[in-house]
């Protein structure tokens, strides 16, 4: 029988091994895909850039954040007009919403503490010293080097594998051509 732990490993693996060219069975159309897990700290959140549109309540609670002229995407929930890369995106099938992640047993209202559950896949918070996608990377065995735009390497992508870290603030802004190419 698998353990809860090897299986979110093995899933996990399972989400990013299309970026691995050294799977073999594969095949070659997976060569040149990527996986970007973007982490948001602050500043934002799903309710702002992924509303539910015309949730009254929403609208009554939290009036700040919203806006006019959000993208319908089809569903009951909209992109926010200032995320017109992310909208282009997610037209031509590029992007995804994944929308209300969290831990359904971990009944704790700290919100370090989910922060902690969701970058290192365990059910309690702290009890994990590597992050889910870093162990992921492990298992891999490949010789993928992965990237942190932050310092220090962030949580979950903590493991024993080769990685590097950038600060985005030692750069200038990114181009749109290189993050489109990202």
């Amino acid at each position: 029988m698998i353990d809860r732990r090897h299986f979110l490993a093995l899933s996990g693996i399972s989400l990013i091994a299309p970026i691995f060219p050294s799977f073999p069975a594969l095949g070659q159309e997976f060569k040149d895909r990527k996986l970007i897990f973007i982490t948001l700290r602050g500043g934002m959140d799903g309710l702002s850039a992924f509303p539910l549109l015309g949730d009254k309540n929403l609208i009554k609670h939290r009036p700040d954040i919203w806006a006019s002229g959000y993208f319908e995407t089809g569903s009951e929930f909209g992109i926010h007009p200032a995320l017109k890369s992310f909208t282009d995106m997610w037209s031509k099938g590029e992007a995804s919403i994944v929308h209300a992640v969290g831990q359904s047993n971990w009944s704790g209202r700290s919100h370090f503490g989910g922060q902690n559950i969701l970058e290192t896949g365990h059910d309690q918070p702290y009890a994990e010293q590597t992050g889910w996608l870093g162990r992921a990377l492990d298992l891999a065995d490949a010789s993928f080097q992965g990237t942190a735009m932050d310092l220090p390497v962030p949580l979950i992508l903590r493991g024993g594998n080769n990685l590097e870290s950038r600060s985005p603030s030692y750069f200038p802004p990114p181009s749109p051509d290189f993050l489109f190419e990202l």
